[in-house]
């Protein structure tokens, strides 16, 4: 061999053949937006009906977050939500109505928490909702006894053929992760939501704590999983009449419904209280800047909600919509100094977001733990 020639190690990108393509490069060719590609329009399989109004709330390719604090009828008000789906005669609620496409008919419920027994419960609970029942559309699983890493597994090995599967109900996330305050375990999760929805097609609702001295989902987990939520619900009791829950939309990618609540009858079934009108909103100071955290970002929410546009809301603009819808909330109008500084706490927390000064201004994310 001539001492003058060099070998080339096998393991370097120069033996790469120059017409093998990578992984990569096959992934960016599938992906890319092709020049003429439309947007399709979403897929709404749960919408809600307010004051002759049709407000789409879950869509499929999405998932979705219930939250509340312990023994806030969490789970009745996602009974609701499966039973309202499996209503194909709409008869169940005036409110709630599904839509249906392709065959994705059948729901896949998981409870994580609760024992077999009141799993059982659960279902039957459902089943009583709805005037007819089909055990074809609905597969409900317990999965307490096993661990985290299992639970993940076992939900995965379902989901591989979703070709039927409109809704899937995993209640609750806490459970598929070791630390509810662990950032990578946090982001692994709403990752596999996303992964999970959009590759099979799927809306998937979760539910999560709040925490015990405020109105945040719980931990690292809560706040990755409200920043990737296409709606977020509360599910919160009366305060002046604790047999009635509240929902509300926290966050919601397009425009949110009005507050809804229900109660539980002599059948211990929740029903919907018709004509419900929410009680008037108010901080203790009634002062826009003393708004707590949540409020804040679901302030925005609704704004933008209400007055999208690609090209976001300039500072004239938004200054005079944040005093129309504060004062169409609280019943009362904030100054002017107020309204600047208030828009500057936001801005600098991230509930809205400006590229450089004079932008103008997009809605931002949550986060319940800032740094």
């Amino acid at each position: 061999m001539d001492k003058n020639i060099i070998s080339i190690p096998e393991n370097t990108d120069l033996n790469t053949p120059i017409n093998q393509k990578s992984k990569w490069a096959e992934v960016l060719e599938s992906i890319i937006i092709k020049p003429h590609e439309e947007a399709t329009q979403a897929q709404t399989i749960i919408q809600i009906v307010q004051e002759d109004e049709t407000i789409d709330l879950l869509g499929l390719g999405d998932f979705s977050v219930i939250i509340g604090k312990a023994k806030s009828r969490k789970t009745f008000f996602v009974s609701m939500l499966v039973a309202a789906f499996l209503d194909r005669d709409r008869t169940l609620y005036d409110s709630i109505r599904p839509r249906l496409y392709n065959g994705k008919l059948k729901i896949v419920y998981f409870d994580t928490e609760q024992s077999r027994s009141d799993v059982i419960r659960v279902k039957n609970r459902i089943k009583k909702l709805l005037p007819h029942f089909s055990e074809n559309y609905l597969e409900v699983y317990p999965l307490r006894k096993y661990n985290c890493k299992e639970r993940l597994e076992i939900i995965e090995e379902r989901l591989k053929d979703c070709t039927d599967v409109g809704m899937v109900v995993v209640d609750g996330a806490r459970d598929l992760v070791s630390s509810i305050n662990c950032e990578e375990q946090a982001t692994e999760i709403s990752g596999k939501f996303l992964k999970w929805t959009e590759e099979k097609n799927i809306h998937l609702i979760t539910v999560l704590h709040q925490n015990k001295g405020d109105n945040n989902a719980r931990g690292h987990l809560g706040t990755e999983l409200v920043n990737k939520a296409q709606t977020v619900l509360s599910v919160t009791v009366e305060s002046t009449n604790n047999k009635v829950s509240v929902v509300e939309a926290e966050f919601c990618r397009y425009m949110p419904p009005n507050p809804m609540a229900f109660e539980i009858d002599d059948r211990k079934l929740p029903q919907f209280i018709n004509d419900y009108r929410p009680k008037t909103k108010a901080t203790s100071t009634n002062d826009i800047n003393q708004l707590q955290p949540h409020e804040c970002y679901s302030f925005f929410n609704e704004l933008f909600a209400y007055n999208s546009k690609e090209e976001g809301i300039g500072h004239g603009e938004l200054k005079e919509l944040i005093v129309e819808l504060y004062e169409k909330k609280y019943n009362k109008r904030p100054g002017g100094n107020k309204v600047v500084s208030f828009i500057t706490t936001c801005k600098e927390s991230g509930y809205i977001t400006q590229e450089k000064k004079m932008a103008p201004y997009f809605l931002g994310k949550y986060d319940s733990q800032p740094n």
